[in-house]
């Protein structure tokens, strides 16, 4: 009985994102589709995630965790502590950049990074677009990154 309830779960069970999330991240994404088109566009994605697919990548991804671990053991052969964080979440933006579009450059990774980094604190943040309020930020931030991604 149980297994039948979850069986036909979707047909009785919406799932909901907080407004913020959909304002800013899920508007037009996969994260905001549901049902046939949803699956439709996880079959696109999925086929250029395969293992064949990834590794192709590898040779283009390589030089990028590379040159972040060599600047790790520099920074450590110095006596210095590493950011590990902040150079993971980089790291992270750079491969994503180059699976994305195929292609890695510094100044997008330099100039979105920090632009994605205030969109992920508005999207949680309560729902109220005035200017100081951190999901005001966050939309007006939302607008830079279609602008530098796509400049007219």
């Amino acid at each position: 009985r149980e297994t039948q309830c979850l069986l036909g779960e979707e047909r009785i069970v919406e799932s909901l994102m907080p407004e913020s999330l959909i304002a800013l991240l899920a508007e037009g994404s996969l994260l905001g589709q549901h049902g046939e088109e949803y699956k439709e566009q996880r079959a696109i994605l999925l086929r250029c995630l395969t293992p064949p697919a990834l590794q192709h990548l590898i040779n283009v991804l390589q030089p990028i965790v590379q040159n972040c671990a060599s600047e790790w053991i520099r920074v450590s052969k110095a006596g210095k502590p590493a950011d590990i964080y902040s150079d993971i979440k980089m790291m992270t933006f750079a491969l994503s950049q180059t699976i994305v579009y195929g292609e890695y450059t510094k100044e997008i990774t330099e100039t979105i990074g920090p632009i994605l980094h205030v969109m992920n604190l508005g999207a949680l943040a309560l729902p109220v677009n005035l200017p100081f309020t951190i999901f005001g930020r966050a939309l007006r931030a939302k607008k830079v990154r279609h602008q530098v991604l796509f400049p007219t």
